[in-house]
């Protein structure tokens, strides 16, 4: 139906944002890396998601994060370290999904998101893995990225 129509659609759209930025290898393809390797995850393939996601992060910078922000309005690529997380505790690998929770929080201070919903997405796959056993770390970094920004 047009659900399944949909996600075909997606698929081959992030598919070719790969294919037509791979000659860059600059930020943008980076970006298209980050998209497709989420898509790879929601398709229901992890190991593909993961392989992706090793691809882009051989070319990411955090010194990319200001023009990956201005020509989309989220740090796309920073976005996807976080969730990795998420698909390393879900494919049973406890060990890269915390090794990988660090990697993000060691981000947060270069990339300083201005914008709470984006510290917050960055956040939640986070404190999903963390925040059972690591609760007032969460609670402050939820507090000092998120929190203060919503507040001014």
């Amino acid at each position: 139906g047009k659900l399944e129509s949909d996600i075909v659609f997606e698929k081959a759209l992030a598919a070719r944002f790969v294919q037509e930025t791979e000659e860059s290898n600059d930020f943008h393809h980076a970006c298209a890396l980050a998209i497709n390797a989420e898509m790879k995850f929601r398709s229901g393939l992890p190991l593909e998601a993961i392989k992706e996601f090793a691809k882009m992060e051989k070319i990411h910078t955090v010194a990319d994060s200001k023009k990956i922000r201005e020509a989309s309005g989220l740090e796309i690529c920073a976005l996807a370290y976080s969730r990795s997380a998420l698909w390393h505790m879900e494919m049973g690998n406890e060990f890269n999904a915390m090794k990988q929770c660090e990697v993000v929080i060691k981000m947060l201070n270069n990339l300083r998101p201005k914008d709470p919903k984006e510290a917050h997405a960055l956040l939640t796959p986070i404190i999903a893995i963390l925040g059972e056993t690591q609760t007032s770390r969460m609670s402050k970094l939820y507090e000092d990225h998120a929190v203060k920004l919503g507040q001014g």
